[in-house]
């Protein structure tokens, strides 16, 4: 159930999938580059997602995956794939989502 969809500056396809639960990131011929989270399983360790929504990708190749309908996180890895952060939770104070479901980096870098 592919639901996000993100275009990095290399042309590389990101896609999130809600059904798989899983990331996915493919070069402009199609080839699959990356794959993170396990297949069909949801989870919110370090290893898994809950719905995953979408995907910004940053100039140095960092990347941050908005983890929403279940888990109501962001996620921040290194260009290759390693987990670096996790925060928020569900709810309406600071550092709570409700749902987040889209994420973009402005020019000046910051995470929306």
């Amino acid at each position: 159930m592919p639901h996000g969809l993100t275009i990095d500056r290399d042309d590389n396809v990101w896609l999130t999938d809600v059904g798989l639960q899983q990331v996915f990131k493919f070069s402009p011929d199609g080839r699959l580059l990356m794959a993170l989270g396990e297949a069909r399983v949801a989870g919110s360790d370090d290893t898994h997602f809950d719905k995953p929504t979408d995907v910004a990708v940053a100039k140095d190749g960092t990347f941050f995956v908005s983890d929403g309908y279940g888990n109501s996180r962001v996620l921040r890895f290194s260009a290759d794939g390693k987990l670096r952060k996790t925060w928020g939770t569900k709810g309406t104070g600071p550092g709570e989502f409700d749902l987040p479901h889209g994420i973009a980096i402005d020019q000046r870098g910051r995470v929306l």
